[in-house]
């Protein structure tokens, strides 16, 4: 996945906790196995060298991954699709030299993308367009914290904190109090929080334009794509965060939340009772704002660090 993570929990005794170690690097050598698009041996790797109408049979965990991105799509109206990896390719993503792709290039590499170009059979996923190429790694972090999760719970570890990339999940207490999280002030030259926050026994993602973009000619450009226009968001949104049970759900929806835009995200989240909370940039200033269901969690579990 490219990414460090973290594991803080409480073990009966040394022998379990070598166990334990070796077991969660297992379950992460079979994240990677499926998703890791630097692995050219990996599941997706191999799905996305392959030529249209050629039957591809995904494991259990693919396709769940599959299935829950076609839900995502759906809630934003198409703007979260993981076809987008084309586009992220000829805007410069993927190299070293940056450049801003011509209204052509955008129009060519566009009929590869669209999540409509998968067909998904059973356990089969087909792609009916040559050069699709899809990218799961906006739900791959936080599902592999939830399969960490699940695991140190069948070893009835009943205190624990996992984090990979900055995706959490909790259980429990840390030394009888409780796990605080915060979410990152961007731009702060040291890792400030912007809030603070107890969770327990929940889940939180952030999804942010703040580290991931080029510069080209003075101009930031998100690693966030457009899939409808080909091109990169520009809606404001500097962080998007979620709070939910499970980590791969708050994962996926804090970058389909932010791919929305401040408005309609907001009407999401508060009629599905999301906990969400945004930060975003309006007349070169810094805001926030946050759903019914973030206010509640807040003035519940809010703590001044």
């Amino acid at each position: 996945m490219g990414t460090t993570f973290s594991i803080k929990y409480y073990a009966r005794n040394a022998h379990d906790n070598e166990d334990i170690s070796n077991n969660v690097n297992s379950i992460l050598r079979e994240v990677n196995s499926k998703f890791s698009t630097y692995d050219k041996e990996s599941e997706i790797s191999k799905f996305n060298a392959l030529k249209s109408n050629t039957p591809f049979k995904m494991s259990a965990d693919f396709k769940y991954l599959i299935n829950k991105s076609f839900s995502l799509n759906e809630l934003t109206d198409g703007r979260y699709d993981i076809t987008i990896d084309p586009l992220l390719k000829v805007w410069g993503f993927y190299s070293k030299q940056k450049k801003i792709p011509t209204e052509n290039e955008i129009k060519k590499t566009m009929q590869s993308v669209g999540i409509q170009r998968l067909i998904v059979k059973n356990n089969i996923l087909i792609k009916n367009t040559d050069n699709v190429r899809i990218n799961l790694s906006s739900l791959a972090k936080g599902y592999a914290v939830d399969l960490i999760s699940n695991y140190l719970n069948q070893n009835n570890i009943t205190n624990y904190l996992v984090e990979i990339g900055g995706e959490i999940r909790t259980l429990g207490k840390k030394n009888n109090g409780s796990w605080i999280v915060g979410v990152v002030k961007p731009y702060s030259s040291k890792y400030q929080s912007q809030i603070n926050f107890k969770l327990n026994d929940l889940a939180i993602a952030t999804s942010g334009t703040y580290h991931n973009y080029i510069i080209y000619e003075g101009e930031h450009y998100s690693h966030l794509i457009d899939p409808i226009s080909g091109k990169p968001i520009n809606n404001n949104i500097i962080s998007m965060t979620v709070i939910t049970q499970s980590c791969l759900d708050a994962d996926g929806l804090a970058t389909a939340l932010e791919l929305t835009g401040v408005e309609k995200a907001l009407k999401i989240a508060d009629r599905k009772n999301l906990p969400v909370y945004i930060i975003y940039k309006r007349n070169n200033k810094i805001n926030t704002i946050a759903s019914k269901s973030f206010e509640k969690f807040v003035k519940i579990n809010g703590v001044k660090v």
